[in-house]
């Protein structure tokens, strides 16, 4: 009986812990396909970061919930697709010249991993090739194993805007 006893014991300590190992190693599976797919996209300069939240110099923080604002990088080109919110020492002459616009075609493109995996990424448009927002000194991109990332925009005109988001394969134009 004893024996029974401790075989029965044995089973099910081995049976409740199977489960457990398991779940354990596909959390970690996931997790490193995440951050091989994360690695990838940024290694092959063609992805879009869509923005979530907006962060203005002066607070208020803004919710991007419902839209599509992305910056779309390829390794011909950027495009940018963003709000504005804060402070412009310029106005633009057309309204409709609101937000941060850009397609540029030069630009300077700097991608470095870190230790713990992250990846900051400096963009800056250059010369004549640029159309849009002119006054865009440089993108800086933060991109963390995860895919979550953080983005901030240097203007020459406008105080600097941050937006978190993710990064994501381009999705296909129409």
């Amino acid at each position: 009986m004893k024996n029974l006893f401790t075989s029965i014991s044995i089973g099910l300590i081995i049976a409740c812990t199977i489960p457990n190992v398991y779940a354990q190693n596909t959390k970690a599976d996931k997790k490193a396909a995440k951050e091989a797919a994360v690695n990838k996209l940024i290694g092959s300069m063609y992805y879009d970061f869509v923005a979530n939240m907006a962060f203005p110099q002066g607070g208020g923080t803004r919710s991007l919930a419902g839209s599509y604002y992305d910056l779309k990088v390829a390794k011909n080109t950027v495009i940018a697709f963003l709000p504005y919110f804060g402070r412009m020492y310029s106005a633009p002459m057309d309204a409709s010249e609101g937000g941060i616009k850009l397609t540029s075609t030069k630009f300077s493109y700097e991608a470095k991993q870190n230790k713990k995996g992250s990846w900051d990424i400096l963009i800056k448009p250059e010369g004549p090739a640029t159309s849009g927002a002119k006054d865009v000194v440089a993108y800086r991109l933060s991109v963390q194993p995860s895919g979550y990332a953080s983005l901030m925009v240097t203007s020459q005109n406008r105080e600097p805007i941050s937006f978190d988001g993710y990064v994501a394969v381009p999705k296909k134009e129409n």
